[in-house]
């Protein structure tokens, strides 16, 4: 292809550089940046990277910070879950469907990536959060499905205080069971899996249930009488929030669910980077209209890092896809924000 062009403009020496390694030195290739804005070239008169004292951000949406977290075992937890919640539950059926092709969303935490028929766990410790609150008596429907060491395992699913024990087999199986949830929850939380990877197979990752779909209603209550009482879809405001920084500061905006802007890999390099540099923090301005599946991830990658590594971190979320204010200090959209601690 580069052949049939006969010449090349890159945006970086380093990309003009392996043209060249692959083409030839004779191979036209001109390396010429996307123009930006003056500000960021102060750094060749002196400026410094390093926010003197403390910058304010301020947005409206939900923040969760390194004191809201918490590590347990091979997870990673958020202290108040309840600070995600973005529907009202009013007692009618709610359906959630967990394959890839499924535009509800839904929450996976400690789940591999969706697939066509569903998702498998990734911990001994998975949870579906809820896009809303439950308590008093729930009727729960839940098709699941073991794996490996899980077949013929009996774990427990609980919430809110409430637990009923189930045994997982080799086909995906319907489970019906009522929990009398004794205080408002958005987490239904899987306990007692062997996550270890099964010898024997092709597939090492660290499988041990498959979810396929998870239906909720209130229980006891007459479907004639359970009326909606808004709508269920409705996000209530958001409260404003001001998030404060200091230190070098790294930022980045991109849409999560772009495949060609791999965060992961951003925020893994970040924290390897900098991993004895207490003061580095990484902004990343996530422009997408939903967080549904972003925390799963977020908290898969925590997992990963802070509870093997002991880092510290501290994000924000928003969701709403609309773009920075014309006011620099007024941020929308989700914003995770990572902060390396000493002794990564």
């Amino acid at each position: 292809m580069l052949a049939d062009h006969g010449n090349l403009i890159t945006l970086s020496r380093q990309s003009a550089g392996v043209v060249k390694a692959t083409m030839g030195d004779d191979f036209p290739v001109a390396a010429i940046p996307v123009p930006v804005f003056d500000i960021f070239n102060r750094g060749q008169r002196g400026h410094s990277p390093t926010i003197p004292g403390t910058t304010e951000i301020h947005f409206q949406g939900r923040m969760i910070d390194s004191r809201e977290v918490d590590y347990v075992d091979d997870s990673v937890e958020l202290t108040d879950p309840l600070a995600f919640c973005s529907q009202t539950f009013d007692g009618n059926p709610r359906r959630f469907d967990f394959a890839s092709s499924s535009s509800e969303p839904q929450y996976l935490l400690g789940f591999y990536d969706p697939e066509d028929w569903g998702s498998w766990s990734r911990t001994a410790t998975p949870s579906v959060m809820l896009p809303f609150a439950i308590q008093g008596k729930i009727k729960l429907s839940l098709m699941a499905v073991g794996q490996g060491y899980n077949v013929g395992r009996q774990i427990t699913v609980s919430a809110g205080g409430a637990s009923q024990t189930i045994t997982l087999l080799a086909q995906p199986k319907k489970y019906e069971f009522t929990l009398n949830v004794q205080r408002p929850t958005n987490l239904i939380n899987f306990s007692g899996l062997d996550a270890r990877s099964y010898p024997g197979t092709m597939d090492v990752r660290t499988l041990g249930m498959g979810i396929l779909s998870l239906s909720l209603r209130q229980a006891g209550l007459l479907r004639a009488l359970r009326k909606p009482t808004s709508d269920p879809a409705a996000q209530p405001p958001e409260p404003p929030q001001t998030l404060r920084l200091s230190g070098v500061v790294y930022t980045s905006v991109l849409n999560p669910q772009d495949g060609r802007k791999n965060w992961h890999d951003i925020v893994s390099a970040f924290i390897h980077a900098h991993r004895d540099h207490p003061d580095a923090t990484l902004v990343l301005k996530m422009s997408h209209h939903s967080v549904a599946s972003f925390v799963g991830d977020i908290l898969t990658d925590l997992r990963r890092h802070a509870v093997r590594r002991g880092w510290d971190f501290r994000y924000a979320l928003k969701r709403s896809a609309e773009e920075v204010n014309r006011n620099p200090n007024w941020w929308r959209g989700l914003v995770l924000v990572c902060g390396c601690g000493p002794g990564l």
